[in-house]
């Protein structure tokens, strides 16, 4: 549906320009200013995006000033894309959106952990710190499955598609 071009914004395809959800926020925004709130939706939602490992409101400070220069709300059109842009996703994408985010949870709770609280609980330190290997290469599988199958899908926008309408 959005594909990186040379510059790192995205170009839609003619597929996705056909879509009612973004042909409403291009006819709002214009077409420079509504192909970088695409960029914005493709770089929050695709699994191939660049800032897949930040937590969702960082990815989304980090993004808008990338794009826009500084710290940017979005709007309903915007809005109504992401959530389209969501219906494409399979269920490893939904998984591994999920993974990223309990990840982050649990690097916040590495680095604020108090190892001077009575409450600190050092097995369970040790313990956690003994599985991140395994889940680190848990999720780089994942997020190779992900990409895989976003490259390979049929379903764009959760509209089934052939080779001819790509």
């Amino acid at each position: 549906m959005l594909e990186l071009d040379d510059e790192m914004g995205v170009k839609p395809s003619e597929y996705a320009i056909s879509l009612i959800p973004i042909q409403n926020l291009l006819l709002k925004h214009g077409t420079i200013q509504g192909c970088k709130w695409l960029t914005y939706v493709f770089q929050m939602r695709d699994a191939r995006s660049f800032y897949n490992g930040l937590a969702e409101l960082n990815k989304h400070v980090q993004i808008t000033v990338d794009i826009f220069g500084k710290e940017t709300e979005i709007d309903e059109t915007v809005n109504v894309v992401l959530e389209f842009y969501n219906q494409n996703e399979t269920s490893t994408m939904k998984l591994l959106r999920a993974a990223r985010e309990s990840i982050n949870n649990l690097q916040i709770w590495l680095t604020a952990v108090d190892t001077q609280s009575g409450d600190y609980d050092a097995l369970k330190h040790i313990n956690i710190l003994e599985k991140m290997g395994k889940t680190v290469s848990s999720l780089k599988m994942l997020e190779e499955a992900a990409e895989k199958e976003s490259d390979e899908s049929s379903t764009r926008g959760g509209v089934e598609v052939n080779e001819f309408s790509r």
